[in-house]
């Protein structure tokens, strides 16, 4: 037949077996380069090849310091309201503690006052050896007329000892005081990691300090802090979501809402002082006509 050539055995065994086939390699040359070989993947950058110049430093750090701030001043927002909750728990809490503790003492003074050998408040009566007259001083209560009242007011006392234990007890007045204040000091703790993180970042906001480079370690340390704020900020935000889960299991919101006038609108995350003890902002005075 006309148009086939007779194959060798040698070209058989290559059809039937692939691997004995010839491979393209860009090594062979220019002309059998068909860039079918996979390309080299670029080398990282490393810190020293970091140009500082070209990393937008300041608006990365305006938004880590927008970021960071917007999560202190709603966290301290919530301290705050806790803070105020803590203290109504906490004074009911003495005054129901002290008011047992005073009127279980003034029970056991009335007791021992009942005794006759106290002489300032009962009668007392003496006799002249010589005239054999009897005289009797009085005392500013009779014996028998305090006898007959000190039953009544330890009775008094026992009453309300109990009625008022029993009403701190179902209430739970101690142990929400207990959660409040741990919780609290949560929150607390929150915040000076997030006030820790502005702190660190606050200063590259300013282009001298990392333009003016004398040890040569500024690429190093703005990389380790990248990742160093990245991965704070992440943890800040679950440890956060916790918080206010517990937040809102123990506390509740009609009760929060008492506190809002108190809570400023405007809060200085920087300033430590309570809102109370603060002085006063002086209103403008409108000229009198």
């Amino acid at each position: 037949m006309f148009g086939r050539r007779n194959r060798l055995p040698r070209d058989l065994e290559v059809e039937s077996r692939p691997e004995l086939r010839p491979e393209l390699s860009p090594s062979l040359g220019p002309e059998l380069d068909l860039g079918l070989g996979p390309e080299p993947d670029p080398e990282p950058e490393t810190s020293l090849d970091i140009d500082l110049t070209k990393q937008n430093i300041p608006g990365k750090v305006q938004l880590y310091n927008d970021l960071l701030e917007g999560l202190c001043c709603s966290t301290c927002k919530t301290k705050r309201r806790l803070d105020f909750h803590q203290q109504r728990l906490h004074k009911q809490n003495s005054v129901i503690q002290m008011s047992v503790i005073y009127l279980s003492a003034t029970s056991s003074l009335l007791q021992a006052l009942s005794s006759s050998t106290y002489d300032v408040i009962f009668p007392e009566t003496t006799t002249d050896p010589v005239t054999n007259i009897t005289d009797t001083i009085e005392g500013e209560i009779d014996q028998s007329t305090y006898s007959e009242l000190v039953p009544i007011f330890t009775l008094f006392i026992s009453t309300y000892s109990s009625l008022i234990i029993s009403f701190a007890r179902h209430f739970k007045i101690e142990e929400k005081e207990g959660n409040i204040s741990n919780l609290r000091d949560r929150f607390a703790e929150l915040i000076s990691r997030i006030k820790h993180q502005i702190d660190l970042i606050k200063p590259w906001s300013d282009k001298d300090y990392y333009l003016i480079d004398t040890n040569k370690d500024k690429k190093h340390e703005w990389t380790g802090l990248l990742k160093r704020v990245d991965k704070e900020y992440n943890h800040i935000v679950d440890i956060r979501k916790e918080l206010y889960i517990n937040y809102n299991k123990l506390v509740n919101t009609g009760v929060l809402r008492k506190y809002d006038n108190e809570v400023e609108e405007d809060i200085d995350i920087f300033d430590d002082k309570h809102p109370k003890e603060k002085h006063p902002k002086e209103k403008p005075q409108v000229p009198s006509r």
